[in-house]
Formats: C-alpha cells, structure tokens, sequence
C-alpha cells in the first residue's frame, strides 16, 4: 500500500517555496537559450524580480541549477527599466498622417516627469482624434490636464475651408461636411458641437477656440452654452463619424 500523507506533516510554505524554485529555474533555462548561453557556463549574478509578498525560493536550489553564483532579488521593473509610450504608427499613421508624431514630445513628457497640463491644438475635434487613445489615457494616469486649442480645426470646423491651416483635402472635407449634416438634423450648430465634443472629455481642463475680436468671444460662448439632443452624438456615433468610445456631453 501507497503511504498516506498526513495534512498535519505538510509544510506549506515550503511547498510555496519550491513551486517558484521550479518556475524560476524554467524560466532562467528559456532565458539562457533564447541568449544562447549555455548552462555549463557560469554567471556571477542574475537579477529576479517578484510580486510583493512571493515567496522567495530555498538558497541555492535556483542559483544551483541555474549555475549562478549570485541570485539577488528585486520588486519595481523601473529600476533597471525605462518605459516609453508610443503611438502605433503602423495602425494609425494612415488615417491621420504626421498628425499623430505631433503627440510624441507630451508622452515622452509624461513617462520622464510630472506635468501638470499639456496645450494640444487641433488633436481632438469632431474630425481629429489622434489624443484618444494614447494621449488621454495617459493623462488620466498621471492626473495631468489637457488645455486644447484649435477646436475648429483652423476654420473647417466653422464653415471655413481649412484644415490645420491647409486646404482641406477632399476626404477630410467630406467627413465635415458629413458632420455639418447631422448637425443640421438636429438645428444644431456644427460650431456648438465641435466646442462641447472637445469640453467633453474628462481629461480636457479648458478649449480656447481663439476669437479674433469680443463678438466672437461672445459667440463661442454662447455656443458652448447652447443645448445639444443627446440623439446628435448618437448619429454620430452610428456614422462612424465620431469613435464609439469618445465621451459626449
């Protein structure tokens, strides 16, 4: 007959112990053949890093079978790392263009420091969304504001002809057009709508549409004051003229 084992006689913790002696041992294997180091050669010291309150292993069972004179033990990858965001050009590069570059030096800013707020012009309107899935999540994680300019896009965005202070090309234009279309169907001014769009988000502090002269500082207030159907964003939305997960108003 099978020996039966008594629950009492069980060390748990070593238990513990020697299932992240295992896992660790597999782990520096993989790790010294994907180096091409062979295990009959000596290392002097090879650092590990473990969740807070991991069990460590029993000394010398890793350093052992891992042929390292030196196992030291460590929690906080940013230690020995640095981390960088950066956006995915190969996915968003061709529909917004250089644009998303432009977004570059204010997550690089956030990785190296603690800012307070960023000014983004023309990055996030009704036709520009390249800060919504980088930029702002970012933010949001360092508790950092976002003041935007250029909500009009430099003008298309207000019956104007330009966009980003060039000719709008075609598409773009279409895609406004499309916009001003739905705004009308709900007798709301395009104007009103790219201001609350760009209010809306969580992260956004502040838009400054930059007025020519009071009566248009009076205008744009008005417009970001006036009421809005809640069905307008819907259509948008269902358009596929705004992303689905772009807060509204």
């Amino acid at each position: 007959d099978w020996p039966v084992a008594q629950d009492r006689d069980r060390d748990a913790v070593l238990e513990d112990a020697m299932d992240v002696a295992r896992r660790l041992t597999s782990l520096g294997r993989a790790a010294r053949a994907d180096a091409g180091v062979k295990v009959r050669q000596p290392l002097r010291r090879a650092l590990v890093f473990l969740a807070p309150g991991t069990t460590l292993p029993p000394a010398g069972i890793v350093e052992d079978e891992l042929n390292v004179d030196v196992i030291e033990f460590g929690s906080e990858l940013a230690d020995v790392l640095t981390f960088e965001l950066v956006p995915n050009f190969r996915t968003v590069g061709p529909r917004l263009g250089e644009a998303v570059k432009e977004l570059k030096p204010a997550l690089a800013a956030l990785e190296q420091a603690d800012p307070d707020i960023f000014l983004i012009a023309g990055r996030y309107t009704l036709l520009d969304h390249t800060a919504l899935a980088k930029l702002f999540p970012a933010c949001a994680a360092k508790g950092a504001k976002v003041v935007l300019g250029g909500p009009y896009n430099s003008g298309l965005l207000a019956g104007g002809t330009t966009f980003n202070y060039e000719t709008a090309a075609p598409e773009i234009a279409a895609r406004a057009q499309a916009i001003a279309a739905v705004c009308a169907r709900h007798n709301t001014d395009l104007k009103a709508a790219a201001l609350q769009f760009c209010a809306a988000h969580p992260v956004v502090a502040t838009v400054i549409p930059g007025a020519r002269n009071a009566s248009e500082v009076r205008q744009n207030a008005a417009m970001m004051a006036a009421p809005i159907p809640a069905d307008l964003w819907a259509d948008l939305k269902r358009g596929n003229l705004l992303p689905v997960e772009a807060p509204t108003p």
